[in-house]
């Protein structure tokens, strides 16, 4: 992971530091030589990079982040290979998680429950539009921006509607993984709507629905059980968003919102929740 500290890639992206690291991935705060902005930098790890299926993967996130592009989206500026080291280019985005924000603040207010699903909201539904289906939504992958931007990102389990989308594997993380997901590997706009209808039971609470020892535990539980009522856990929830979450997270798919744009429409009729925007810091 270090060996790249300090590294020049192609002639242009110079890396300084270690922003985070995952399971296919290492990503560097760099500094784009040629247009003198810092970036994040992608870096595909050398053991994955090896494998032209795993290269396949990596750079399907560029061209499909490339296809997907919307102000609350994660922008791509760049990808190549420099002997070896396949990255892609992002646009750094200063800030936390919405995982950090949660782990700080516990529950969240019914605005700003509003303001951030507005948000991944409007992403997802230009995914949605585009054929493209997210696969691994999670507060992780929500940036809450310095400047008070709220921005999706990690498509890097995202596919293409109709393009291998039922893969028979588990993929994402299983917190967050519909019932379908989880019992036959198959992804669908409503899958990610499950997604966002835990996170926004994790916002109304403070709590994830579904606690376990182990994954398959947790699994068991998705495919087993209803999502119960927010209010369950937190009698002051808001009802109307405690109502949108007990549809997304239907357990059928066919019974939830097929996409994100219906969930968007939903929220902005919605009388009890205000038209106001405030930030999470």
């Amino acid at each position: 992971m270090s060996n790249l500290l300090g590294k020049v890639l192609a002639s242009r992206y110079q890396l300084s530091e270690v922003i985070a690291n995952g399971g296919m991935a290492t990503v560097y705060l760099g500094r784009d030589q040629k247009l003198d902005r810092l970036v994040a930098v992608k870096v595909i790890h050398s053991h994955l990079a090896e494998s032209p299926e795993f290269r396949d993967k990596f750079f399907r996130e560029a061209r499909l982040l490339a296809k997907v592009n919307h102000a609350n989206l994660v922008n791509i500026f760049d990808q190549g290979d420099d002997q070896g080291n396949a990255f892609i280019v992002l646009e750094l985005v200063q800030g936390i998680t919405l995982r950090q924000g949660l782990s700080d603040l516990g529950r969240l207010e019914a605005d700003q429950i509003h303001q951030v699903s507005r948000a991944i909201l409007s992403a997802l539904a230009q995914a949605h539009a585009n054929g493209v289906v997210h696969r691994d939504l999670k507060p992780e992958n929500v940036i809450l921006a310095d400047d008070g931007r709220i921005k999706v990102t990690d498509f890097g389990l995202a596919r293409e509607l109709g393009n291998d989308t039922d893969t028979g594997s588990l993929v994402g993380t299983v917190a967050y993984l519909a019932p379908e997901v989880i019992r036959r590997g198959k992804t669908e706009t409503a899958s990610d709507i499950y997604s966002f209808g835990i996170m926004l039971f994790e916002m109304l609470t403070g709590a994830q629905p579904y606690r376990g020892d182990d994954a398959m535990q947790i699994a068991f539980m998705h495919t087993s059980q209803r999502v119960p009522s927010a209010k369950t856990i937190h009698a002051g929830a808001s009802a109307k968003l405690d109502e949108l979450m007990l549809w997304c997270t239907q357990p059928n798919s066919a019974n939830r919102p097929q996409n994100a744009d219906q969930v968007l429409n939903w929220l902005d009729t919605a009388s009890e929740l205000p038209d106001i925007a405030k930030t999470i810091k």
